[in-house]
């Protein structure tokens, strides 16, 4: 069984010291691969920049912004033969446009050097970044079939939210399995997550990151990966 994961959150640049990032640290990403290998997996880890990393050994690749996340994964799906994708990553809805100086300069962002801050004010133009979990089974091209496993995470007491959520992914129709979780309900000890299959029903539910690998691993055996 060949999975490819995707871990940690992308940084969109600004200028060579500031970029726009979100909360996502990859110990999920980190510890679900560590139990697929334990389990017998051959795993790659395609990780963000500052993102935790598994203990045991394995293949792995790094990202920084939404742009080389999406061309590793690209490059990585159409080189190799995986059997599955589960993509964790925390990919940016947006990227910098441009960025405006209160004189009306137009900068465009760049990795390297730093903006001056000796103006009173700069405005981000953001531009929104389309889906990449929606291109992943492109990018495996006429390859045998992709199992494709997609995360939405909400924060919110209403269940129906949490509901709406998972049922926009799915009826998108580009991912097998939703694994849903609710930023409310992790704690330190327990990492509660909710898996869906694409026509909406709920296969599974798991208290920890490791159960959680251990039925994605059990879901794709069934599937004879």
């Amino acid at each position: 069984m060949k999975v490819l994961i995707t871990s940690g959150g992308t940084e969109e640049p600004i200028d060579g010291v500031r970029y726009i990032t979100n909360f996502s640290t990859g110990k999920t990403g980190a510890a679900i691969a560590d139990r697929l290998t334990e389990l017998g997996a051959e795993v790659t880890l395609l990780h963000g920049k500052r993102a935790f990393l598994p203990e045991n050994p394995l293949k792995k690749h790094s990202f920084t912004d939404f742009r080389s996340l999406d061309e590793r994964l690209q490059a990585l799906l159409s080189a190799e033969d995986f059997d599955a994708v589960i993509h964790l990553a925390a990919v940016s809805d947006f990227s910098v446009d441009f960025i405006e100086t209160e004189e009306g300069k137009r900068i465009v962002p760049d990795a390297r050097g730093k903006i001056s801050s000796d103006g009173k004010s700069l405005n981000l133009h953001l531009k929104r970044n389309y889906k990449i979990l929606q291109k992943l089974k492109d990018y495996n091209g006429a390859k045998k079939d992709l199992l494709v496993v997609g995360f939405k995470l909400t924060d919110t007491d209403s269940v129906e939210e949490m509901e709406s959520a998972v049922k926009k992914q799915l009826e998108e129709g580009h991912v097998d399995l939703v694994v849903h979780n609710n930023l409310r309900d992790i704690t330190a000890a327990k990492h509660p997550a909710r898996i869906y299959v694409s026509n909406g029903s709920l296969l599974y539910r798991t208290e920890t990151k490791e159960e959680l690998a251990e039925k994605l691993f059990q879901l794709m055996k069934e599937k004879g990966y």
